[in-house]
């Protein structure tokens, strides 16, 4: 049977976990796909889930590549993945110079604290990279993409008296880094778990974080 304008909407047991970096960290990005694709799996009793990559959207010629991508704000979770640079800039309107990743960040970021969604978490890769000098022009664009993405944290990530403004967590190693991304998703999953369980319940106290982070929400974790 069609729907109707008077049927109530069909409700969206999605998690949609949108993924935002520069070119330099696509090793990164694969990692975040494996994990999240295994996630879904222990996780598809309670809701599915689901990576947002730019490489998998269907883009169509109508418009400018991030103007056809889902927004960061549509989703519930995003990851932000940096090391040596933001990315190449987009038009100056409606992006302000801005480059993708960072349109992405404070598109996440604004809607958190106007809606509270999405989750952004962030990660900093710190291993170095090599650099040909011999290439004078590759390695003044190197500096110059460290500078600007030195800038972005200073400015997002710290107060004048270089306290923390944002949290961001750092990684050296793709194990590092694995086991920072699993241990984070699955507290943000666990908590998803149990808030909608005590909204349906009508039972909306407080009653800690039990579960360990290595494995999903079971019955009993309440």
């Amino acid at each position: 049977m069609a729907a109707t304008a008077a049927d109530p909407p069909m409700p969206d047991d999605r998690v949609r976990i949108f993924v935002s970096s520069p070119a330099d960290v696509g090793h990164e990005r694969a990692l975040s796909k494996d994990l999240t694709d295994r996630l879904a799996q222990e996780y598809l009793p309670y809701f599915k889930l689901q990576t947002i990559l730019w490489e998998e959207e269907a883009l169509t010629a109508d418009r400018s590549f991030q103007a056809g991508l889902t927004k960061p704000e549509d989703c519930d979770i995003v990851l932000v993945i940096l090391w040596t640079r933001l990315g190449s800039p987009l038009p100056e309107e409606p992006y302000r110079g801005m480059t993708g990743t960072e349109w992405e960040f404070f598109n996440a970021v604004e809607a958190a604290t106007r809606a509270g969604r999405p989750e952004v978490l962030v990660y900093k890769k710190t291993a170095p990279k090599l650099v040909d000098i011999t290439d004078a022009e590759t390695a003044h664009e190197a500096v110059a993409d460290q500078r600007r993405l030195s800038e972005f944290f200073r400015t997002n990530f710290f107060n004048e008296d270089n306290t923390f403004r944002r949290a961001f967590r750092t990684f050296g190693s793709d194990a590092e880094f694995r086991e920072l991304v699993e241990v984070q998703l699955r507290k943000l999953l666990n908590r998803r778990i149990s808030v909608e369980r005590r909204f349906a319940t009508g039972d909306l106290r407080w009653h800690g974080s039990p579960f360990r982070p290595d494995r999903p929400f079971e019955p009993g974790d309440e």
